[in-house]
């Protein structure tokens, strides 16, 4: 698992440096939540590592939605889940 984590990090700085077009981006990211469907805390690495990536880049959110709109296609519970974890982690961090 590892090394796909790594392998999805390196598809998300290829998306936003434009060097995957969408398509292919799309398929690269599907076919890597397809093999772990129902495996929550890759997911959730994925989450965490989107969040972060958002953040650095924020001119570039927009293109990171359509990482939320796969997760709705894999499983719809999956988005609010992470949501959930991720503002309790920010209340956590804020006390």
């Amino acid at each position: 698992m590892p090394k796909l984590k790594v392998n999805v990090e390196s598809a998300l700085r290829q998306y936003l440096t434009g060097e995957l077009t969408d398509e292919v981006f799309t398929e690269t990211i599907q076919a890597i939540l397809d093999e772990f469907t129902g495996k929550n805390l890759f997911h959730q690495n994925i989450g965490q590592l989107t969040w972060r990536m958002e953040r650095e880049n924020p001119g570039e959110k927009h293109r990171f939605r359509k990482i939320w709109d796969l997760f709705d296609q894999v499983s719809p519970e999956i988005r609010d889940d992470l949501t959930q974890r991720m503002k309790k982690g920010s209340r956590q961090k804020g006390s």
